[in-house]
């Protein structure tokens, strides 16, 4: 075996040290050694054996640890500057780096000393590295941690909560979502009773979101997560945290008094939750811009809760409401229908949007059935001068001219004829062509009709267009599209399979319908588009023949709509986080 002179010197000096630690074990042992007795020479002896050992061991680990750096240097990979291979290995997942890091020594060094590769962590089904190994290797810098297991026992879960205790003044952003599956319990938490959990300070924490979800009822009080705050915190404790998601089986009300600079919050609001707690909650967040609430159906209340939210009054009527900087507000409820006297059924919900004042608040949404009905009319009723309307089979979208959205996530009983007077200074529609026939019918019984609308857009089945009986005079209207589909995206009665249609077919069905249905228009049409699952490719059409419309496309699908455009910029507005 051929070795280099570097080697050769390395372990001459090796030599040296072992000897010179043999000799002096030797004489502090020998005959110039003070006498004493047999047992303490013989525990000197171990005593210097030991220290040998110890010697000879540290050495080898060095030489052996050396030559395998300088045998990993010799593949051409290694060659690449540091940074180049800590830049390579920060594009990989959590489970490739922890694999990276056993492929060499070198590898592994250069992984298990560079913090920033331990910084922001996805931990997603089996866990190939614990949450200790990771807090130790990224060496005090802040972390990112996001437990999403989804076939892992919920105990590991509840152990990594644990294991951050010490380490939450360096999380930065903080997920946790144990994923079982439906209709799964964990029996070990099942059997010890509710799981919590006590967060100390968090000086940097900036976004939390815990999913726990372990069973489909909220009567299962023994699933749920408690999170409570540890002694003597106060908001000083948590300065910059911003952004709350709370869903499923969760009990926070020990937790979201320390909370004073939300800018979002989303949770689901459990039936033994204090709506004063809530309402504490909005007043001490002025800088709230986004608020996400789901209350439960009737269906998830348990037996041992007389009245959900118990104590809303009628007293938040009577005082002022907030002056928040909210942005969007969405009050999700669930099917509360048959739950209670009829007088205490909409409280929380109206409350809400008294205590928040919904005519500052540019996007919000509710749901809207049989029950809600009267909320939906009068946040309609509140609005300015209606320019857009979006009435899609599971929402409906309405925008006035300040460009405020109200959406109300609907069922079959929306009060489609409270829009009627609404429609005569609309910009742009957007509806299926069964709710046109509808609208088209009152329009025809002198209920209106659209003198400034400019923009329409129609979706459903090919059969639905026999539906339409009526023409609605559209004096100023320019651009016209149809969205075919073969069965639509809601059945409105039996459901009817259409045949394949040709694309002359569709442009013949859309320009008859554009004539027989949408009169009095006075000059060209500027597009006509025809959308949906027929259409094979996007093409512009040779309209020379034709003093109908200036243009005719074909589009596989449809674009989006101007007042998804605008919800969706709402919904990103103001979150810094």
């Amino acid at each position: 075996m051929v070795t280099s002179a570097s080697d050769s010197a390395f372990s001459e000096a090796v030599k040296n040290l072992l000897r010179g630690q043999f000799e002096q074990a030797y004489l502090s042992n020998g005959p110039y050694f003070e006498e004493s007795t047999h047992d303490t020479r013989h525990t000197s002896s171990l005593e210097a054996m030991e220290s040998l050992r110890t010697v000879c061991l540290g050495h080898l680990s060095a030489l052996h640890s050396e030559m395998r750096l300088r045998l990993s240097a010799r593949v051409r990979v290694n060659q690449l500057p540091q940074d180049v291979l800590i830049h390579i290995f920060s594009m990989l997942s959590l489970h490739e780096v922890v694999q990276a890091t056993h492929v060499c020594h070198y590898w592994w060094k250069l992984g298990t000393e560079t913090a920033s590769l331990w910084t922001n962590i996805v931990l997603r089904g089996k866990a190939v590295i614990s949450v200790s190994d990771i807090l130790l290797r990224s060496k005090g810098a802040q972390v990112d941690l996001n437990l999403t297991r989804s076939r892992l026992p919920l105990l590991d879960i509840l152990g990594a909560m644990t294991t951050l205790g010490p380490h939450m003044r360096r999380i930065r952003s903080l997920t946790i979502v144990p994923g079982a599956s439906r209709g799964w319990r964990e029996p070990e938490v099942s059997r010890g009773g509710p799981a919590e959990w006590v967060i100390p300070s968090a000086p940097r924490l900036q976004r939390l979101h815990i999913s726990w979800s372990l069973s489909n009822s909220w009567d299962i009080l023994g699933d749920r997560l408690t999170i409570s705050v540890a002694p003597r915190c106060a908001p000083a404790d948590f300065p910059v945290l911003r952004h709350i998601s709370l869903r499923g089986a969760v009990q926070y009300v020990d937790f979201v008094h320390v909370c004073h600079c939300l800018v979002f919050f989303s949770a689901d609001i459990p039936v033994d939750f204090p709506m004063s707690r809530l309402l504490a909650l909005l007043s001490n967040n002025p800088t709230l811009r986004h608020l996400d609430l789901h209350f439960p159906g009737v269906v998830e209340v348990p037996e041992s809760v007389s009245r959900p939210w118990d104590d809303v009054s009628e007293d938040a009527l009577r005082k002022p409401p907030l002056t928040t900087s909210l942005i969007s507000c969405r009050v999700v409820s669930g099917d509360l229908d048959d739950w209670g006297p009829p007088d205490l059924t909409l409280q929380h919900e109206r409350v809400l949007l008294h205590v928040l004042d919904h005519d500052r608040i540019p996007l919000v949404t509710i749901t809207c059935s049989s029950r809600t009905q009267y909320v939906a009319v009068s946040l309609i009723q509140s609005m300015q001068t209606i320019r857009h309307m979006e009435l899609v089979p599971k929402e409906v979208k309405i925008e006035d001219d300040r460009g405020f959205v109200r959406r109300f996530l609907r069922d079959s009983s929306f009060p489609i004829p409270t829009l009627v007077p609404a429609l005569s200074y609309i910009y742009s529609l957007r509806l299926s062509l069964y709710e046109w026939t509808s609208l088209s019918n009152n329009m025809a019984l002198g209920m209106g009709e659209l003198e400034c609308l400019e923009e329409i857009e129609f979706d459903g089945p090919l059969w639905q267009c026999d539906m339409i009986r009526n023409a609605v005079a559209c004096p100023r209207l320019r651009r016209v599209t149809f969205v075919f589909a073969r069965n639509g995206d809601i059945d409105w009665g039996a459901v009817r399979r259409s045949r394949k249609y040709s694309e002359d077919t569709l442009i013949a069905i859309g320009v008859s319908l554009c004539m027989a249905r949408l009169a009095c228009w006075s000059r060209p049409l500027e597009r006509l588009t025809i959308c949906g699952e027929y259409i094979t490719r996007d093409a512009d059409l040779d309209t020379i023949h034709t003093g109908l419309f200036t243009s005719i496309q074909l589009a596989t699908a449809p674009p989006t709509s101007r007042l998804e455009r605008r919800v969706q910029a709402l919904e990103n507005t103001g979150d810094s986080v």
